[in-house]
């Protein structure tokens, strides 16, 4: 066998025997970290031979490893966990996407010597351990006495606040470092005077974390470890401003109030919208004209209603509940969030866009050409399940159940308000912890329509009259449900960033 033959022969033999390293920096505290580590990552790569290589950043020695890693590639991670292979680096962004996939298959060369030579100094395990490393105390001895003081401003949503956690709690370890924490929005005012006097413009006030420190603000994207190192070595004076700023505490109550009550105004409009869906409302007007058509008394449409009326709001707050954990179980992995918010506020836009072509079709009188309704099958399905009670005695506990399952039926429609609207209230920090609240008031919102309209029936508004109402009302709806649309659609981009 000639040797170039050979070469190729051996060359060939170690691609295929060779083994992918992955060198993983993970937190013992991040819960989507746990739950790719914990053979979510495996199994997706089972067909791979790869050797695993944890390094906890709760050591301190971890932590300025990866910042070392980090700055010599020329990229940084926006959350952990981070996995090296090769002269990459993946972070919870985009682990497990088809680039990180791709890239792995591919059998990439280790990494460089000079990544190695940082890695020598890091502490690794075999294995994601889940509780804090235990530093020495001759790595914890602080190099500078003279104090300086850091106003570090975070949300609870906030992903890349994680990170800069670690990197803080390194430096306040190495330099006598004091920082006062203020999560927002409860601290919303301290910022908003801090930003005037630095005359931050508009675009740059979106983006959290915010560090003040010294004469200088670090905005998200600046922060490093480096860079607030450097700024600790060579100042001189640095005191604690921010805690001399007198707020007008009423003026504070009212920003916060309107902050808290806009997005309470969100969720009272949503359900009031979606309460005069026309998928909703048809369905009630039909009930309503089967109950005058099989001579009903009065009662019997009174019971109706309160047992219909129930049984929908009951059936709603359930299928809310379902869904804020569902959302809540996916949303800790931020790629998946920020897919999920992204994802979400497109399919809005479609609605929007759909809900203006209704509105022209409503306004030709051309009803059933509506995109946004419940398909003729559906329907049908819901006037079956009303016809049923036409013997039926308990009219007001037939009416209850048959409100659960018409619920049901009409979420394929009624839900292109209701599920948008539980994905923003679960990103609104200050919303995610009362998700239970603005969901009943929602459906509070959502019934109201419904409550009028059987009050009305009960004091004689005939069906025909509702039709004509409906029929007056419906391109106004179809123009407001729109607008509303674009305006959560704005609202769910800027939550993903």
């Amino acid at each position: 066998m000639k040797k170039s033959n050979l070469l190729i022969f051996f060359l060939f033999t170690i691609l295929i025997f060779a083994k992918t390293d992955l060198y993983i920096f993970y937190s013992y505290d991040c819960d989507h970290c746990q739950y790719l580590l914990e053979g979510r990552l495996q199994n997706s790569l089972k067909d791979q031979d790869i050797d695993y290589h944890y390094y906890d950043v709760s050591s301190d020695q971890n932590l300025k490893a990866l910042f070392r890693m980090e700055a010599a590639i020329g990229k940084k991670g926006e959350d952990f966990p981070e996995i090296f292979i090769g002269n990459k680096m993946f972070d919870s962004t985009n682990i497990g996407s088809k680039e990180f996939n791709k890239y792995i298959t591919s059998n990439p060369a280790d990494i460089s010597i000079k990544l190695k030579n940082i890695l020598s100094i890091a502490n690794e395990y075999e294995t994601p351990l889940w509780t804090p490393f235990k530093e020495s105390k001759s790595n914890t001895k602080s190099v500078i006495s003279a104090k300086i003081y850091m106003a570090y401003f975070f949300t609870a949503s906030c992903s890349h606040c994680r990170k800069v956690d670690k990197m803080l709690d390194l430096l306040k370890k190495k330099y006598n470092l004091e920082i006062d924490y203020y999560d927002l929005p409860k601290n919303l005012l301290l910022l908003n005077e801090l930003e005037k006097r630095f005359k931050i413009p508009e675009k740059c006030k979106l983006g959290y974390p915010k560090i003040f420190i010294g004469n200088e603000i670090i905005l998200k994207y600046e922060i490093s470890y480096e860079y607030i190192e450097n700024y600790i070595k060579n100042t001189k004076d640095s005191k604690p401003y921010w805690r001399d700023i007198k707020i007008n505490k009423n003026e504070g109550k009212c920003i916060i109030k309107r902050f808290k009550g806009f997005h309470l105004g969100t969720i009272v409009i949503a359900g009031l919208i979606d309460g005069i869906n026309p998928c909703a409302f048809t369905t009630i007007l039909f009930f309503i004209s089967f109950l005058t058509l099989i001579h009903r008394k009065k009662k019997d449409i009174l019971l109706t209603g309160i047992g219909f009326t129930l049984g929908i709001f009951l059936s709603y707050i359930a299928i809310g509940l379902g869904l804020i954990v569902l959302i809540k179980n996916i949303m800790f992995l931020d790629i998946i969030s920020k897919v999920i918010y992204l994802g979400m506020a497109a399919i809005v836009l479609v609605f929007a866009f759909l809900s203006f072509y209704d509105y022209f079709k409503f306004k030709q009188k051309k009803y059933d050409e509506a995109k946004l309704q419940l398909p003729n099958y559906l329907k049908k399905l819901t006037h079956k399940i009303i016809r049923k009670g036409k013997n039926v005695k308990n009219i007001a506990l037939y009416a209850f159940f048959t409100g659960i399952l018409i619920s049901i039926v009409e979420f394929a429609c009624t839900g292109q308000v209701y599920l948008p609207t539980i994905t923003f209230v679960l990103k609104v920090p200050d919303m995610r912890f009362r998700a239970l609240l603005f969901l009943i008031i929602y459906n509070i919102f959502f019934i109201i329509p419904l409550i009028i309209v059987f009050i009305l029936a009960y004091f004689g508004f005939s069906s025909d009259k509702f039709n004509n109402i409906y029929e007056k009302m419906g391109p106004s709806v179809k123009v407001a449900t729109g607008i509303f649309f674009i305006i959560l659609a704005g609202f769910l981009i800027i939550l993903s960033i």
